[in-house]
């Protein structure tokens, strides 16, 4: 066996040496090229490997010896071997190793290898032989070490099938276009592979093709790869292949380089294809610079040998493109002149496509002509923009308004031929491109640029295009011959006062130019409507205001919200400015305050009057100002005729009682009681005066009467009526009563004889006696108003009541009943008996009173007056179905006050209004309980509170606290809500969770450790916004209420000590803000926008 291994290794070293000769030329050259220190190598080396390095090397030549003699070990790995030849190699080198595929048809897809042998088989490489020395040693894969290091080559091993060749030839072209950039070799190895029938390689040829151009023909700079290259568009590598083409030599380029590509691509997509490239490759190129688009229009006509575009229809469509895509506005000369390269209208017939670009061109036309029109006019626009505009009424407007402004801004040197000639460029614009504007829209805008000019040229020239007055009559055009239309008297209303408006708000003062011309404007309108005097008035206004002193913008004055507030601003400016009152009237009607209310507006500014001249002790003028007021029954005037009535300084009383009294009608009904005891301690003071003065003058008249008959004598002029009778049978009625002529209407009423003497004598109606009863009743009662009554008082008018009933029943029942009905006991009622006779109804009345008013049982009032108990019922019945007198309800047991007590308690509460129930029972010595003082206070609208607190706010702070709420009263609510609010706040003994929060605002008071350099400069490092908050501000911190709640919350067993006191609020504080509701919160934020306008 060792023999035939022996054998077996020396024919394996005759076979290398035959191929080694073979490589080196043949056995005579192989004599002078023999290496023996190779062949040592090479006779036992891998074969598999010595073919890689032949590859390595690029000896085709030797390893295709090695793929003819040694086939049988490395054509298995045919593929990969070629795989190693370096990228830079040239293919046709190696074209012959390459395999080649079969014919179609002939069962071998993969044409084999042609192998050679050195000599015929030896004995002992027989099968049988050679099988037993392989099992003893057994050859390894020789070309594993090839896709160890390259495993990407593994699926091209054993080359067996079309796919396999396909795949290596698509990899080793990327490969070597990738590792070495040679285009020439990718190019030739394509070659070779559509040369033997690879398929898929056309697209990468023509790729190639077109790489091989920008690399070597435009030396284009960027490094590309095959496969950018290949998922490139088309128009894509039509920019790289025009890269670095000029204006001169775009023609040139444009045949030699993109003319081929373009060819290419009509051969294998058609021509359809071919001019949407071109069309967008010449439209992108137009956006920036139209020279390129001419000089191919320039090259494309009819009339030359050989045009780059020969279709008419092509050229004309690309060059309106072209136009429409440019978006520089320096190039409409260009624009121009491609049109005028195109071909024009011919007579004759035409193809209906033909005939639809020509219309298109002659829109192309238009809009050139427009565009150039606004590049004079210096509001440049490009083609394509009009185009895309030109329906759209909101941008026509602006640019409109654009060429007017330009205008108007130079309008000091523009002459009327530069306002005609830009009349005429608008109504050519509106009629040819922007037709959704009419003629007489232009000429409004048109009207308005001149109004609005600021010269007053141009604003009389505007007034060549109004119409003046409502009756329409007609404006000759004098310095205006290009408007052919004249605006309707609406429009001409509305622009006018539009451009007034704008000059007056645009004006610093009441003596800027701007007002002038506002006026004068104003003053183009003939007829003055209404909306043009409200202008006037404004103009006005304004002028009265700083005749006043007041410094104001226009602009405020109009945007004022209560004008009310320039009222003040006029008093506020000097002491005696409220005696200007006519001029403040006018004032008011002029800024129309409260609208067409007229009373409302006479009212509020008469009250302002009054409330000035108040404040300066003026109180005569005041008086006068507030007695206007109360004709014009103005009702929010009760407040400043309370102040003045309760003046101790104003002491006209008669005045002052009528002011107390119009203050009484108007005011709320919490403070009637007060100015009711105001009014009544005022009319006592009056009354007493009136009776001081009229004691002296009646003195010194009877001192100087003759005799005591002389009144007597005076008035026996005076008869009675024939129809009147004072006979006491006419009189007295026993079914009825006298009553006073009111009730003259009612059935079996017998007449008052009051009646005849209200003929008579109506301005004395009351004989002496009954006068002095009643003037002494009126003291009595005042005196009783004010708690001053004593006991003789008392008395004094007990007999008053007696003597005014005695005197007037006879001549007045109902008023006669009315004060027998103020007695309060019986025993006055009987004394009323002993004077007068007894009636039946007198009898109803007395029974009526003892049982309602004395609480005496019908069983006493029998035995009084000696009827039955049924009878009296019956009474009692029919006096309340007659309504006689009111039916008082009593429920429960009976009060424990009298009416009299009761209003003893209420004025006593009033004139004390901090003293409290307990002690007013011990102060006024009632036998009744402290609920009961209250339930009688209750029942008058007195109930106990507890004091307010009004903290002292100066008036420096006042004004920061109302320039605060105004300037941020208008902020939203997510404003508030993201506010941290911070303040201190103190907890009697005897009585956070920290959390992270972006984009907030802090707020905190002017405490002077909050005000510190130090701490602004913390917060200004870490940035963090703050309030700039006013001082004297707490009512708008909501932070305040946390506390209070917070506050109210602690239990007093918790307040024990001092020490305790900061870890018990600490602890209180994070439980009570977990347990407060969001809502409550929430509302607290919302609060803030009322608590501004509170301020």
């Amino acid at each position: 066996m060792k023999i035939c291994k022996y054998r077996l290794q020396l024919l394996h070293y005759l076979d290398r040496l035959s191929t080694y000769e073979v490589i080196l030329g043949g056995s005579f050259k192989a004599r002078d090229k023999f290496n023996s220190k190779f062949f040592s190598d090479f006779r036992s080396c891998n074969i598999v490997y010595q073919a890689v390095q032949y590859a390595h090397e690029e000896n085709s030549y030797a390893l295709e010896d090695l793929f003819s003699y040694h086939g049988d070990q490395i054509l298995a790995h045919w593929l990969p071997i070629l795989s190693n030849f370096p990228e830079t190699a040239d293919a046709k080198e190696y074209e012959p190793l390459i395999p080649e595929l079969g014919e179609v048809g002939g069962g071998v897809e993969i044409l084999p290898w042609l192998q050679k042998r050195h000599r015929e088989k030896d004995w002992v490489q027989q099968n049988g032989i050679t099988e037993q020395i392989e099992d003893t040693h057994k050859e390894e894969d020789l070309g594993a070490f090839i896709y160890k290091n390259q495993p990407e080559l593994l699926e091209f091993m054993n080359c067996s099938s079309k796919d396999v060749l396909q795949k290596w030839f698509h990899k080793r072209i990327f490969e070597i276009d990738e590792r070495s950039k040679q285009v020439d070799c990718c190019l030739q190895l394509t070659n070779i592979g559509i040369a033997r029938g690879i398929h898929g390689l056309k697209n990468i040829q023509s790729n190639l093709e077109t790489l091989r151009v920008l690399v070597y023909e435009v030396n284009i700079d960027n490094d590309l790869a095959l496969k950018e290259i290949i998922d490139l568009p088309h128009i894509s590598k039509m920019k790289l292949l025009m890269t670095k083409t000029t204006d001169e030599s775009f023609i040139s380029d444009y045949k030699a380089l993109l003319n081929p590509y373009l060819q290419k691509v009509e051969k294998k997509n058609g021509k359809v294809t071919r001019q949407k490239l071109i069309h967008q490759f010449m439209t992108d190129i137009a956006v920036s610079d139209l020279t390129c688009c001419l000089k191919l229009v320039q090259n494309s006509t009819p009339g030359l040998a050989e045009p780059l575009i020969a279709d008419v229809a092509e050229i004309m469509r690309l060059a309106m493109d072209c136009i429409y895509a440019n978006k520089r506005y320096d190039q409409l000369h260009i624009a121009f002149s491609i049109v005028e390269c195109l071909p024009a209208k011919e007579e004759g017939c035409l193809s209906q496509q033909i005939q639809q670009l020509h219309i298109q061109m002659d829109q192309l036309e238009l809009l050139l002509s427009a565009a150039e029109i606004l590049q004079y006019h210096n509001c440049p626009k490009t083609v394509g923009y009009l185009l895309e505009i030109k329906d759209n009424f909101t941008v026509v407007n602006e640019i409109l308004h654009s060429i007017l402004k330009n205008t108007s801004v130079r309008s000091s040197a523009t002459s009327y031929q530069d306002w005609n000639t830009l009349l005429k460029h608008i109504v050519k614009l509106c009629k040819t491109v922007f037709l959704c504007v009419d003629e007489s829209l232009c000429h409004q805008f048109f009207a308005e640029c001149l109004l609005q000019s600021g010269s007053m040229q141009a604003i009389g020239l505007a007034g060549e295009l109004l119409t003046k007055t409502k009756q329409g009559v007609s404006v000759i055009k004098k310095n205006l011959p290009s408007a052919t239309y004249t605006l309707n008297y609406e429009t001409s209303v509305d622009i006018v006062l539009a451009a007034s408006q704008e000059y007056f708000n645009a004006a610093a003062s009441v003596h800027d130019s701007s007002m002038e011309h506002a006026k004068f404007c104003l003053s183009l309108i003939s007829d003055c409507p209404e909306g043009i005097q409200a202008e006037l008035n404004l103009i006005q206004a304004a002028i009265i205001l700083h005749n006043f002193g007041v410094s104001i913008l226009p602009l405020q004055v109009r945007l004022c919200v209560d004008r009310i507030e320039l009222i003040d601003l006029c008093l506020q400016k000097s002491k005696t400015s409220y005696k200007k009152v006519l001029e403040l009237q006018a004032l008011g009607n002029l800024l129309l305050i409260c609208g067409d209310d007229h009373h409302e507006r006479d009212g509020k500014i008469t009250l302002k009057i009054a409330e000035s001249s108040f404040y300066v002790e003026d109180f005569s003028f005041c008086a006068t100002q507030c007695l206007h007021l109360i004709d014009i029954s103005y009702s929010k005037a009760w407040q400043i005729c309370k102040d003045l009535g309760e003046s101790t300084v104003f002491n006209n009383n008669p005045i002052k009682l009528k002011l107390m009294s119009f203050a009484l009608t108007f005011c709320p009904v919490y403070h009637i009681e007060d100015i009711l005891k105001k009014k009544i301690k005022i009319d006592k003071e009056n009354n007493q005066s009136l009776i001081k003065h009229t004691k002296k003058a009646t003195k010194k008249f009877l001192q100087s009467m003759g005799s005591t008959n002389m009144l007597s004598k005076a008035f026996n002029w005076v008869k009675q009526s024939p129809e009147y009778s004072n006979e006491p049978g006419h009189l007295i009625d026993v079914d009825g009563f006298l009553r006073h002529p009111f009730y003259y209407s009612l059935e079996g009423i017998v007449k008052s004889t009051f009646t005849h003497m209200d003929e008579l004598y109506p301005d004395f109606i009351k004989d002496d006696t009954t006068s002095y009863h009643c003037l002494m009743l009126r003291n009595l009662m005042l005196n009783l108003q004010c708690g001053d009554n004593t006991k003789s008082e008392n008395q004094s008018g007990i007999e008053a009541l007696h003597n005014l009933a005695e005197l007037t029943f006879s001549k007045d029942s109902l008023q006669s009943i009315g004060y027998m009905l103020h007695m309060q006991s019986i025993d006055e009622i009987n004394f009323f008996e002993i004077v007068h006779c007894q009636t039946s109804t007198d009898t109803m009345i007395e029974i009526y009173h003892l049982i309602k008013e004395e609480g005496k049982s019908l069983r006493e009032v029998a035995k009084i007056f000696g009827l039955s108990v049924e009878s009296v019922r019956m009474i009692v019945k029919q006096m309340n179905q007659q309504k006689m007198a009111e039916n008082l309800i009593r429920s429960g047991r009976p009060r424990k006050t009298t009416a009299r007590d009761d209003r003893l308690i209420v004025r006593t509460s009033v004139e004390m209004p901090n003293i409290s129930s307990i002690v007013l029972e011990n102060e006024l010595n009632l036998e009744i309980s402290p609920q009961t003082i209250r339930r009688c206070l209750n029942d008058v609208g007195l109930y106990g509170r507890a004091m307010r607190k009004k903290p002292f706010i100066s008036i420096n702070n006042r004004k920061k606290r109302l320039a605060f709420a105004k300037m941020h009263i208008k902020l939203p609510l997510e404003v508030w809500r993201s506010v941290i609010w911070t303040d201190e706040c103190k907890l009697e003994l005897q009585s956070t969770k920290r959390r992270r929060m972006d984009n907030f605002i802090w707020q905190e008071d002017n405490d002077p450790k909050h005000t510190a350099n130090n701490v602004k400069d913390w917060f200004a490092d870490h940035e963090i916004f703050k309030f700039d908050w006013p001082a004297q501000l707490p009512d708008l911190n909501i932070i305040k209420n946390i506390w209070e709640y917070l506050d109210r919350n602690i239990p007093q067993n918790e307040r024990k000590s001092k020490n305790d006191m900061f870890t018990t609020i600490k602890r209180h504080w994070e439980r009570r803000l977990i347990g407060i509701d969001i809502n409550f919160i929430q509302k607290l934020v919302l609060s803030i926008p009322k608590r501004l306008q509170a301020v």
